[in-house]
């Protein structure tokens, strides 16, 4: 059993002040608070002969043109009222919190978490028994199970977990089981009979510790599933909003999830006969991936662009203040049609024979004969271009998907016959204290491997 509590901080991030959730942004005119000179400096003039100052606030919703130019109104005082604030961006000012600073300053205003995983807890159980029948025969079993658990984030985590809607951690199980049996028979003093089936799963689920807490609902958010708290990025200079929160983010999109492991079934026949140690058998290697992806609940970015005055983008405007008119710049949203389910098989034949040529020299050669199946998925869920095959989205000429199930089958890959991997080596005694061993071999690496989850 393993616990680890660590909330150790050396470094810090940016997050809104209090003044900016209450829509007042009037300190941007400040270079003292700011630390930039700039900061309140006149830039010029608008078409209606208004002066532009650096970092002024501007109202998008009254963009127009005036003598061919493109104007927008300040926000009088650099304050945006709350009767103005998006109904979504109040909704998570008041529901899901967004963490206050420790220091009176714009940037920089609180410490974040060093390790990736403050909170972590594993659990390990492992059973193992042996049963002894006769003096030529017994069996042997092993069964292991682990949970592991930990708050993970990206880089710039803040707080102690779970926090709010608004912070960024996961929640990370890795759950993972074992079990083995095996059975020795001795036939005969000179041969042996091995047989062992083998199974192990492994997890993998990192998702939001919000998950499908119907957050997009209640803060007003439509037309998106109740996955997770929808992610809010902010770009641009960091004394324009850019980079608030973990690397520019607010509030965790994670919703991964996989399950992937094999069975293996292996028998195997040892013979002495001379100087010569036989070995042959077979081996059956069952792959299998799982995905356990959802559909997101939504990605909004936001930049100073939306609250600045046309051509002066990168001096005017907050991300943040975009943030409060709901004002986006772009938003994304991933959704997953399918969980895919992969899976392969590779039986393999096998024969080695340890030699004792002299009392010296020993060789060793085997030969591995591998029949490699092709990936496939449970459902038949996988596509291939087929040149031939009218494609109706493009006027029926010639070129579309087509999916194995429509073909009857589960895969477009081809079992390969031809995997053959022979080995030899040796091992030449010197001296009673030099023994020099050489060999060469083939192998051939599973494609297990080449699982991936599909694009969406």
């Amino acid at each position: 059993k393993t616990r680890v509590r660590n909330f150790v901080s050396n470094s810090r991030i940016t997050l809104p002040t209090t003044a900016f959730k209450n829509g007042d942004f009037s300190r941007l005119f400040d270079p003292a608070y700011t630390g930039d000179p700039d900061s309140g400096s006149i830039l010029g003039t608008d078409a209606l002969g208004r002066p532009i100052r650096y970092g002024q606030i501007y109202d998008p919703a009254t963009t127009r043109v005036v003598n061919g130019q493109t104007v927008r109104d300040p926000f009088p005082g650099n304050i945006i009222p709350i009767s103005r604030f998006d109904p979504v961006a109040a909704n998570i000012l008041k529901l899901a919190p967004i963490t206050d600073p420790i220091s009176d300053t714009l940037l920089n205003n609180y410490p974040t978490i060093n390790t990736c995983c403050p909170v972590f807890d594993q659990h390990t159980f492992l059973v193992k028994g042996n049963h002894i029948f006769s003096d030529s025969h017994r069996i042997a079993v092993v069964y292991m199970q682990e949970f592991r658990e930990r708050n993970n984030s990206p880089g710039g985590r803040w707080g102690i977990p779970p926090g709010t809607p608004t912070g960024v951690y996961q929640l990370q199980n890795t759950p993972g089981k074992l079990a083995r049996i095996s059975e020795d028979w001795t036939i005969t003093p000179r041969m042996l009979n091995h047989f062992a089936i083998g199974y192990n799963r492994f997890g993998n689920l990192n998702y939001s510790v919000y998950l499908n807490d119907d957050w997009p609902e209640k803060i007003g958010l439509q037309n998106v599933p109740g996955t997770h708290f929808p992610t809010l990025r902010f770009t641009g200079r960091p004394a324009f909003g850019g980079g608030i929160g973990a690397g520019g983010r607010l509030g965790s999109g994670s919703r991964t999830g996989s399950y992937n492991g094999s069975m293996i079934i292996q028998y195997d026949l040892a013979y002495l006969r001379g100087s010569h140690s036989f070995r042959a058998g077979f081996e059956l290697r069952l792959y299998y991936y799982n995905n356990r992806i959802l559909s997101g609940s939504g990605d909004f970015i936001f930049t100073p662009v939306q609250t600045a005055m046309p051509g002066f983008n990168t001096n005017t405007g907050q991300a943040f203040a975009s943030f409060l008119l709901g004002a986006v710049q772009g938003t994304s949203r991933e959704i997953i049609l399918t969980n895919p389910s992969y899976r392969t098989r590779a039986p393999s034949f096998y024969f080695a024979d340890d030699w004792k040529v002299t009392k010296k020299l020993t060789l060793n050669m085997g030969i591995r004969w591998e029949i490699i199946g092709g990936i496939f998925e449970k459902h038949g869920n996988m596509t291939n271009l087929d040149l031939a095959k009218p494609n109706p989205g493009a006027g029926n000429l010639p070129g579309a998907l087509v999916f194995a199930d429509e073909l009857g089958r589960k895969t477009f890959q081809d079992t390969y016959y031809s995997q053959i991997s022979p080995r030899v080596g040796f091992a030449y005694e010197v001296s009673p204290k030099l023994v020099i061993r050489g060999g060469y071999g083939i192998n051939n690496a599973s494609p297990v491997t080449q699982f991936n989850a599909p694009s969406t």
